[in-house]
């Protein structure tokens, strides 16, 4: 059984904080899924973060790097959903380190694996 490195536990713990960013906005989005989203700093502090709105947009992406601004530079971007394309823009924008993604198919966010 392969044991669990102490970055596997941190990833593990930002992403159940995505993940329960998303439940605010659960039945809030119309027909696009509730996304969360936090924005990791080089120093491994939470820099931002955000949640899909009311109605769909703005996508959880765009709210936390919208608020994150310059800070985003080499930082980690958990997202419980893969990510819009706006969002890779973005990435080389800001030069993003590292995207961690909770699962890559739409509307469906396999929350056992961060459990």
């Amino acid at each position: 059984m392969k044991q669990a490195s102490s970055l596997d536990a941190i990833d593990a713990y930002w992403m159940r904080c995505a993940i329960a960013l998303s439940n605010k906005a659960q039945g809030l989005t119309s027909e696009n899924p509730n996304v969360g989203c936090v924005i990791i700093d080089a120093d491994g502090n939470l820099c931002a973060s955000g949640y899909t709105q009311a109605g769909g947009r703005p996508h959880a992406e765009q709210v936390a790097l919208e608020k994150a601004g310059t800070s985003a530079n080499q930082a980690t971007i958990y997202v419980t959903l893969e990510p819009c394309c706006q969002v890779h823009l973005t990435q080389q924008r800001y030069r993003l380190h590292r995207l961690s993604q909770d699962t890559p198919q739409p509307f469906h966010l396999s929350l056992e694996s961060w459990q």
